[in-house]
């Protein structure tokens, strides 16, 4: 939780752009909203 915490801080929000940090279920949830809705 601390690199997640302090690559928010960073502004990177989505989960994405801060694989090493993020955690799971917050990267499967970014990666359902773009399959649900595709931009």
């Amino acid at each position: 939780m601390k690199n997640y915490n302090i690559c928010v801080k960073n502004t990177n929000k989505k989960p994405s752009d801060m694989y090493p940090a993020s955690t799971v279920h917050m990267l499967v949830e970014e990666i359902k909203n773009k399959v649900e809705s595709p931009e």
